[in-house]
């Protein structure tokens, strides 16, 4: 294999497989995860070469205790990395502790050593249970141990020897990030499935993938001048690969929910990959259109015939009509669209939308631009329209000419409103454009020209939305 940083999901096949399979070699830098995904998925490995690659000493050490059945190693001209500094596995442990003392009751107390360095198995080293009334023997070097603490006798377990409940309630926190700052739910989940194989077996349960939320997941990049308009670092697209594929192998298609952030510029061939392995998905949170190509769009939407709700940020309006297109021919329950930004001033949208989406029933433009005759052409050609959201929008009362001041509509006039009054809900700010308004985001937009620049407020800011239904 060229590099254990990228193809990590291969293992898992092999596993499943090839029964037979005893040799590997690996050429190149290694993971901060690849040893125990290692031991995890081939332990009865017999021979691997790591001949001129990159690894802690940590996870050689890990590698040697975990793989009883190796007989040979090869670590010429490998650059071996003494002392590690902090990695997404110690803030890993650290949110385990957090998720312990949530799902635990009192008696049930978790415990680490205070060598971190020796390993990642060492990092799960200990689980504490009560020890019962009977005191097991110590037979042989591999039985429980007991310690005392906090002047309680306490068994010490391995982490598959942890009970299955507790152990799925622990995962199953993986889906609330409100209280986690450095990881989204999935990272969380596809580090697990690296501890042992019954952590792995736990995380094929399906309750755990309704969701795959990668709304906290950022790209690297930097911009440049031509098509796709960014350069993303090769460590990010890395992380983000494995991040999906190792996923998407865990959900075993039972994905119906996918999230990903506005800042996460996802590859064509990476986003056809994961659409193929999310047949059932009902609701989608896009990501950057850069790096997603035209047939990339048609193809993804093609295996989502249940799509129901669509949330897309900005968007180039050729990819638009392509996308809209795409919709109307595949996904025929198809009945809530959030457009982030939309900042096409013309009718020619709202046209597009009547005429592709004719059955949309919730439709958000929160924090976008438009002409108000737009406006006027959804509320009329939208007829199953139930739920409007115009919230913080810059409304504009007509297209400028050249050389023109932008004239912008302050209050809504009667026919409009009257012809919203036959919706369920119509969501607006009506005094979004005065000078004193105390409405921050109507000030942020205007003052952004219509283009709100949400790497300039608060993190997850784009996440938030009146219709409680497309609020992330």
């Amino acid at each position: 294999m060229p590099s254990m940083a990228n193809p990590l999901y291969l293992l898992e096949e092999i596993e499943g497989n090839c029964k037979n399979f005893s040799e590997l070699k690996i050429m190149g830098p290694c993971d901060s995860l690849f040893a125990s995904t290692v031991v995890a998925y081939l332990p009865k490995l017999k021979v691997l070469s790591l001949r001129c690659s990159m690894l802690l000493e940590d996870d050689l050490i890990t590698i040697l205790d975990g793989l009883k059945h190796l007989e040979v190693i090869n670590i010429s001209h490998c650059l071996l990395i003494e002392t590690p500094p902090p990695t997404a596995t110690r803030r890993l442990v650290r949110e385990l502790i957090r998720l312990f003392s949530r799902c635990l009751s009192v008696a049930k107390i978790f415990n680490m050593h205070a060598g971190h360095l020796q390993g990642w198995h060492k990092e799960f080293d200990t689980v504490c249970q009560p020890n019962p009334a009977t005191k097991e023997p110590k037979t042989t070097r591999d039985s429980r141990e007991t310690m005392s603490c906090d002047n309680s006798r306490m068994t010490l377990g391995r982490w598959e020897d942890l009970n299955a409940d507790i152990l799925w309630k622990i995962l199953d926190c993986f889906d609330d990030t409100s209280e986690s700052d450095d990881s989204s739910s999935a990272i969380g989940k596809v580090n697990c499935s690296a501890v042992c194989k019954k952590w792995r077996s736990t995380l094929c349960d399906p309750r755990l993938w309704n969701t795959l939320d990668l709304s906290t997941m950022k790209s690297h990049f930097i911009k440049t001048p031509d098509k796709p308009y960014v350069y993303v670092c090769s460590r990010s697209e890395m992380a983000l690969s494995r991040a999906l594929k190792i996923s998407l192998s865990l959900s075993h298609r039972n994905i119906t929910t996918l999230i990903f952030n506005l800042q996460l510029y996802v590859p064509n061939d990476l986003f056809i990959y994961t659409a193929e392995r999310c047949p059932n998905l009902k609701r989608l949170v896009m990501p950057s259109w850069n790096k997603i190509e035209i047939d990339g769009i048609r193809k993804a939407i093609g295996c989502w015939k249940d799509l129901e709700s669509l949330t897309i940020g900005n968007i180039e309006w050729t990819e638009f009509l392509v996308l809209l297109k795409a919709i109307s021919n595949n996904c025929k329950y198809f009945s809530e669209l959030k457009l982030i930004g939309a900042t096409n001033p013309t009718c020619n949208f709202a046209l597009e939308l009547v005429k592709y989406l004719p059955n949309l029933k919730v439709l958000s433009l929160r924090c976008s631009m438009f002409v108000k005759d737009a406006l006027t052409t959804m509320l009329d050609g939208l007829q199953n329209l139930q739920v409007l959201n115009v919230s913080h929008c810059l409304v504009l009362a007509e297209i400028p000419q050249l050389g023109q001041d932008v004239v912008i509509v302050k209050e809504l006039d009667r026919s409009v409103v009257h012809k919203a009054s036959r919706l369920r809900r119509f969501i607006t700010c009506m005094h979004m454009q005065d000078d004193d308004s105390s409405c921050v985001m109507c000030m942020r937009n205007r003052n952004d020209e219509g283009i709100v620049r949400w790497y300039r407020y608060e993190e997850g800011l784009w996440k938030e939305d009146e219709v409680k239904s497309l609020a992330v």
